[in-house]
Parts: C-alpha cells; sequence; structure tokens
C-alpha cells in the first residue's frame, strides 16, 4: 500500500468487516448445534418416562413376555448419545477465542459442518427411540402369537383384553399398550392373569451344533433334522402344564 490511508481502507476495515461476519456466523452455528445436541440428550435421557418404556417396565414383570433387559435397554438408548457434539467451551469462551483464530481450541466444531452435526443429532434421538420402539413392538408380536392369543381369549370379557385381541398389527398393538399401561400398570396384571402358563426361552443359534459344518446337498436333511431337534428339545425341557414359545438370537 502506498499509504497508510490506503491499508486502512482497503484492507483493514475490509478485513475487520469479514471478522465480524465470520464470527457471528460461527457463533450461530455453535448455538445451533450445541442447542440441538441439548435438546436430544435430553429427550434421550428422558426415554424412560415415555409411555413405551414405562410399558416395558411393567411388561417384563410377566414371565412370558419376560425376554427384554431392562437396563441393557436403559443402556442401549444412552448409547445414542456417544455421538453427539461436544465441546470443551461454553459460548463465552468460544465468544472470546475467535478473537484470536478462526478455530478456537478446544472446540472442533466447523462452519460448514453445522448442518450435518444436526442431522446426525436427530439421527441419534432416532436411533435412540427405535431401540425403545422395537423392544416394545417385539412384545407385541409375542402377545399375538397364537398360542399367546388363545389363552388371552379367556379374558375377552375385559375390555383391555379385547382391544388387545382387536389390534390389527404389532405396531397398533405396541401403540395401545404405551398408552394404557403407563395409565393403568392394572393392565398389565391382567395380562399376567391370563398368561402365567406361557414361558418364553431365549435360544442362541451359537449353542446349535450339528455333526457337520460343512453340508453337502445329501446332507442337508440330515442338519435340518438335527436342527428340528434342537428346538424340539428346547420346547419341552419346561415340563408339563405350561406352554414354551422360543425366541432366537
Amino acid at each position: 500500500m502506498v499509504s497508510e490511508a490506503k491499508l486502512q481502507s482497503q484492507l483493514l476495515d475490509p478485513l475487520d468487516s469479514v471478522q465480524t461476519t465470520y464470527k457471528t456466523r460461527y457463533l450461530q452455528a455453535f448455538d445451533e448445534v450445541t442447542g440441538k445436541c441439548e435438546q436430544v440428550r435430553s429427550e434421550i435421557d428422558n426415554l424412560p418416562d415415555s409411555g413405551a418404556f414405562q410399558a416395558i417396565a411393567e411388561l417384563v414383570k410377566i414371565e412370558a413376555l419376560a425376554s427384554v433387559d431392562v437396563g441393557t435397554l436403559r443402556d442401549e438408548a444412552n448409547a445414542s448419545k456417544d455421538s453427539l457434539f461436544q465441546s470443551s467451551l461454553d459460548r463465552n469462551a468460544v465468544e472470546r477465542a475467535l478473537k484470536e483464530r478462526p478455530q478456537p481450541e478446544g472446540c472442533s466444531l466447523h462452519v460448514d459442518d453445522a448442518d450435518q452435526l444436526v442431522n446426525e443429532a436427530e439421527e441419534a434421538h432416532g436411533k435412540a427411540l427405535s431401540v425403545v420402539l422395537s423392544a416394545l413392538v417385539n412384545m407385541a408380536s409375542l402377545l399375538r402369537q397364537p398360542s399367546l392369543r388363545s389363552l388371552l381369549e379367556q379374558g375377552k370379557q375385559e375390555p383391555f383384553i379385547a382391544d388387545v385381541l382387536a389390534a390389527p398389527t404389532e405396531a397398533k398393538l405396541a401403540d395401545l399398550l404405551a398408552e394404557r399401561i403407563p395409565a393403568d400398570p392394572g393392565n398389565a396384571k391382567l395380562l399376567a392373569k391370563y398368561l402365567k402358563r406361557i414361558v418364553v426361552r431365549v435360544l442362541h443359534l451359537h449353542d446349535f451344533k450339528p455333526s457337520r459344518t460343512k453340508v453337502e446337498k445329501c446332507d442337508i436333511e440330515t442338519v435340518v433334522g438335527e436342527f428340528r431337534g434342537f428346538l424340539e428339545n428346547a420346547v419341552h425341557s419346561d415340563g408339563k402344564g405350561q406352554s414354551t414359545i422360543l425366541e432366537i438370537e
């Protein structure tokens, strides 16, 4: 620059304007991302208070539906928070740091990544919610099994049992359970009353040990027969006077 005036007007003043604009945009992005992540963390933390989770917590007390571990379910939902954006700096510290450099030390946020981080936070919430809802839908699926439905038919004079039997799909039944059981835990006890004879046994596929691990076409019937025996032994091993449903994992 040929003069101090030109240096000021052509470089320093425009640079100051750029810095101010960038600082404003960075803080907006920081507020947007951290606000969304904090909201999602709170929603995930509050999942145990949701109707679906409370319904599960009551239903696992029924032996026929006890294949869900509530503690593990909570941990799986909370694990979704691990992917959320975190910063060791609060907003005031970020604002101070921006006076010295465009990328505050201790804050990994880049302005162009803000939208992606918000989307990832929404996905994390959806994943946590899906973990809980899937567990409830699995329980609803068990209630729609013929052996359980036949027992529930004995209580169809009860309005809640009648509604359970009338639910057209597993998803609709899950919605019904999430709404009605937290409102009246007695409804879970009503289900238990008619499902006492049902036992759900978790069967792990890795426990199946066929006589042949390398199977040719001529061996298929043999292995199929062994697997049938594996299932039948599991079904009949709990004794008389009750029905067993196998849940294969």
